[in-house]
Formats: C-alpha cells, sequence, structure tokens
C-alpha cells in the first residue's frame, strides 16, 4: 500500500504547538498589560490549525473510501465503505466545488449517517461548543474592524464569555472582549479541546482510528 500524507495530524500538532508558544508568553507575563504581535499570531494560528484539523479529518475519511485507501477504513463494513465513496463520487461530479459547499460538522453528520451511526445531538455541549468554534474561526478569517467598545449584537461575544480563560497580557486593560481579551492560550487550547473532542467522538462513533490518533511526529529542535 502506497503512502498517502494526512495533513489532519500535521494541522493538529500545529494547533498544539502554538497553544503552547502562547501559554508560555502569558506565563513569563511580567503584570504590563501590553498587544504582542507574536503572542497574537500564536493565538490566531492555532484557532485556523485547530479548524482545519476537523475540515482535513474528515475529508480524509471520504477520499480514503473514494481511493480504496484501507490503511485506516478497513474496520467499516465493505458495504459502508462503498456508501462513502459513492457520496464523494456523486457530489465531485455534480459540481467540482460541489465538497467544499458542506460545512464541516454536516460532513461529520454524512459520515455518521452514512455509517448507520446516530449523529451528534444539535443541543449537546459538545456540538455547539465546535460550532462556537468554527465561528470563531470565520470571525478571524473574515474580520470586520469595529469602533472600540461597540456593543456586539450578534451574541458570539456572549456564548464565548466564561469558555476560557481571558489573555493574561490584556486582561486588565479597557480594550474589547473580544479580539483583545478573549484571544490567549485559554481561547487557544479550548479550541483545539473542543476540535479534538467532537473529531474522537464522531469517528469513534463510526468504529475506526484515523490517522491523527495513531501518528507520531519525530520533533528535532
Amino acid at each position: 500500500m502506497r503512502p498517502r500524507i494526512y495533513y489532519s495530524s500535521q494541522h493538529l500538532w500545529a494547533a498544539n504547538r502554538w497553544t503552547d508558544e502562547a501559554a508560555s508568553m502569558e506565563e513569563a507575563f511580567d503584570g504590563s498589560p501590553r498587544f504582542d504581535i507574536e503572542h497574537r499570531s500564536f493565538v490566531a494560528s492555532a484557532v485556523f490549525s485547530a479548524v482545519a484539523f476537523l475540515e482535513a479529518a474528515v475529508n480524509e475519511l471520504f477520499q480514503d473510501a473514494y481511493d480504496e485507501h484501507l490503511a485506516y477504513i478497513a474496520p467499516l463494513d465493505p458495504d459502508v465503505r462503498s456508501s462513502l465513496a459513492e457520496f464523494w463520487r456523486i457530489i465531485a461530479e455534480h459540481n467540482i466545488h460541489a465538497r467544499s459547499r458542506f460545512g464541516t460538522t454536516e460532513k461529520y453528520e454524512i459520515a455518521l449517517a452514512l455509517t448507520h451511526r446516530e449523529g451528534i445531538d444539535h443541543e449537546s455541549e459538545l456540538h455547539r461548543n465546535v460550532r462556537l468554534a468554527i465561528r470563531l474561526q470565520n470571525a478571524l478569517v473574515h474580520y470586520k474592524p469595529s469602533t472600540l467598545m461597540q456593543i456586539d449584537t450578534s451574541g458570539f461575544e456572549d456564548e464565548l464569555h466564561g469558555k476560557f480563560r481571558l489573555n493574561r497580557l490584556m486582561s486588565d486593560t479597557e480594550h474589547p472582549f473580544f479580539p483583545d481579551k478573549a484571544l490567549g492560550a485559554g481561547c487557544a487550547q479550548w479550541t483545539v479541546s473542543v476540535c479534538r473532542a467532537y473529531a474522537d467522538a464522531c469517528f469513534g462513533a463510526i468504529g475506526m482510528k484515523p490517522n491523527y490518533q495513531t501518528a507520531v511526529f519525530d520533533k528535532r529542535d
């Protein structure tokens, strides 16, 4: 069997690394509130990588089924693998860009349905949290500047409040909750944990261990 590259594992490793970097900066905080561009880049990179991991992992499932690459999907019933492959084939033939038009959690729900497994309850904390994590990533990707102290009417900030500890570098300032106080190591860790927990729950229900659960990287300083 020829080797394949599974980017989900690399995204997950990166998300954890950026989180650790942000945490180290906050641990060394000397008590003088400040904006630090390096710290902000670590946190944003962790959020981006965590959500990218979530998307890559489910795409890898479908692509493995489509290509009949059995390294990780061998435990699945052949008929189930065929159903996953057929879905991936149909939407690709319908429109070359169709695969990207399904939301990330929608793809997991489809995978669970095709493998005859119960989906994640939309009212569960796990589902609400992963949707909020994706919304956080989208807020950064599609960020629009707003006047300081402007009231958030979308409910986004209210949902984030209390999910994680605030950015120690700016928690005692008069800066707005988002992005300045929210984007810290706590936020990064929460996003990574939520995305990992959701993926683990889905793949556990499907009955397989994907690459990201087994990959080991030899990190060299």
